[in-house]
């Protein structure tokens, strides 16, 4: 340690005690070095981050990793790189243009998919290169100890150094007693995944359901936690495009613009088979498929109780109303909805905090007032 630098000559830093194990880690930013962005699938999934593929159930998830899989540890173009969807080179988005990558070593885990009677069949459909995928089944008993923040997943990562590593679903790694729903709890979860990513170059893909509610789309179609949207850098979300076909969206991207939506048709084999691209996102595949009956105020009833149970129960009014009024509803409507609800008694409001910090919150009705 350089004894010399500003910070480390200032008597109160000097003052502290002499282990200084963790204050030895604080660098100046002019020692840190500049960055950009590196991709294990260009434009979707980025190097050492946390992508999460978030879907409702029966949509094709769980066939669109085991594919994605399949051509990572092979070394053969994903289905997000489908040279088929760019006929013309020249109009293929910078970022997705990949070359050739060796055959990868990954790693999944699932908590809800047998790997003998359904995984590995589905990997071999896939042309997995199946040496190079590595995971635990759950007769094994050990799969338990595979959580979030856990001694096991580090050791395992440290040891075996995955470029992409499945969990599906999230909420069955997560540690003993931990509330999906409680954004300080999930936030101290994801935060050592996030550490390793960045320790080892291990991607993370997160597997998550989504809610069923009508009038919800991107963020809100998350079940349980809203962190999960804040912790990923890449999100990606699946659904039913209305014609047979299946679409998956993009709905955050830290590193790079948004890329475009891509719509799969199966095959006989139950593959997923890239047929076109989109610039339709997940709000207005929602809307277009949901009931005709759906009244804009339904649609935005649903979306508050959804936001509020992925929130806990509790959420701050200003808060809340900047998030469902980014989705295309009015204040106007999200006012008349909120009283409405609260005639109902589903809702009531709260006031928090004193003074100057004085403000109100909404809360679900079944939640008990602290």
């Amino acid at each position: 340690m350089n004894m010399t630098d500003p910070i480390l000559t200032n008597p109160d830093f000097l003052a502290l005690p002499e282990d200084l194990d963790l204050l030895s880690r604080f660098r100046t930013l002019d020692t840190i070095p500049e960055e950009e962005a590196q991709w294990l699938v260009p434009g979707y999934l980025p190097q050492g981050q946390i992508t999460l593929l978030a879907a409702d159930g029966g949509v094709g998830k769980t066939t669109f990793w085991c594919q994605l899989l399949g051509a990572l540890s092979s070394g053969r173009p994903t289905l997000l790189e489908e040279k088929s969807l760019f006929p013309d080179s020249q109009s293929q988005p910078e970022s997705e243009k990949q070359d050739t990558r060796p055959p990868l070593p990954i790693a999944f885990f699932s908590s809800e998919d047998s790997v003998r009677k359904k995984l590995k069949k589905r990997l071999r459909h896939a042309g997995a290169t199946m040496m190079n995928l590595i995971t635990l089944e759950s007769s094994s008993g050990a799969l338990g100890e595979i959580r979030l923040g856990s001694q096991a997943l580090s050791d395992f990562l440290h040891s075996y150094r995955p470029a992409l590593c499945v969990l599906d679903p999230i909420q069955g790694f997560l540690p003993q007693g931990v509330n999906m729903a409680a954004r300080n709890e999930i936030r101290a979860c994801l935060a050592p995944l996030m550490a390793l990513g960045e320790e080892l170059g291990t991607a993370f893909l997160l597997v998550c359901h989504t809610n069923k509610r009508a009038g919800a789309w991107g963020r809100t179609r998350l079940a349980d936690s809203a962190d999960l949207w804040d912790a990923a850098r890449s999100v990606l979300m699946m659904g039913a495009a209305g014609d047979g076909r299946v679409y998956l969206s993009q709905e955050k991207n830290n590193y790079a613009t948004l890329q475009p939506t891509v719509l799969y048709a199966f095959s006989d084999s139950g593959l997923l088979v890239p047929s076109a691209l989109s610039q339709k996102r997940d709000r207005e595949f929602q809307l277009d498929t949901q009931p005709p009956k759906a009244s804009k105020r339904e649609g935005c009833r649903e979306a508050i109780l959804s936001l509020l149970e992925s929130r806990g129960g509790e959420m701050a009014v200003r808060e809340l109303d900047a998030a469902i009024t980014e989705t295309g509803y009015s204040y106007a409507t999200v006012r008349r909805v909120k009283e409405n609800l609260k005639q109902e008694q589903l809702v009531h409001f709260e006031s928090r905090g004193k003074g100057k910090n004085r403000y109100w919150t909404l809360c679900l009705s079944s939640v008990v007032p602290n």
